[in-house]
């Protein structure tokens, strides 16, 4: 079994990074932008906090039906619980701070901009402050769902941090 988890490990390696490291080394320098860097960051923290159970801090086990697999949160050792404790803490506390952080200022810039349709409605004729309205309020529909979505992903994680 070791021997086929190491090559699907290989396989994986060679799919997700050697294309990378191939165009990169082609043209001399890191051509994904900021945005790359970004999503690179949020896959080392990742791995970052799922690797020490690998390394005897916790352990994965199946849980539920014992058909999926968690770190071990129902093992009381002092070593389980500070793992347990920190993964609550930079997995689920500091993105969900950080989600409601960006949203408050998405809201702000939302308010303002309404505000400001509003003096413009009296200065405009009434077909141009009519599409300012309906983009807001497009705008402000979208800004919504988010906010419903990232709501549904706290309550159906929060069991697990809890």
């Amino acid at each position: 079994m070791f021997i086929i988890n190491l090559a699907v490990a290989d396989l994986l390696m060679c799919v997700t990074q050697t294309p990378t490291f191939f165009i990169t080394s082609m043209h001399r320098r890191w051509i994904f932008g900021e945005k790359g860097m970004v999503l690179m960051g949020v896959w080392l923290y990742a791995l970052a906090w799922s690797l020490p159970p690998f390394f005897g801090w916790s352990a994965y086990v199946p849980e539920g039906l014992l058909t999926s697999c968690s770190w071990d949160y129902m093992t009381f050792t002092p070593s389980v619980r500070a793992y347990t404790m920190l993964l609550f803490i930079f997995v689920f506390f500091i993105p969900l701070f950080i989600i409601i952080y960006c949203y408050i200022f998405i809201f702000r810039a939302i308010r303002s901009t309404n505000r400001a349709v509003s003096r413009v409605n009296g200065s405009c004729s009434s077909r141009d402050s009519s599409r300012g309205f309906h983009r807001l309020q497009t705008e402000w529909k979208t800004a919504k769902i988010a906010l419903l979505v990232i709501l549904l992903y706290v309550l159906s994680w929060s069991p697990y941090s809890g």
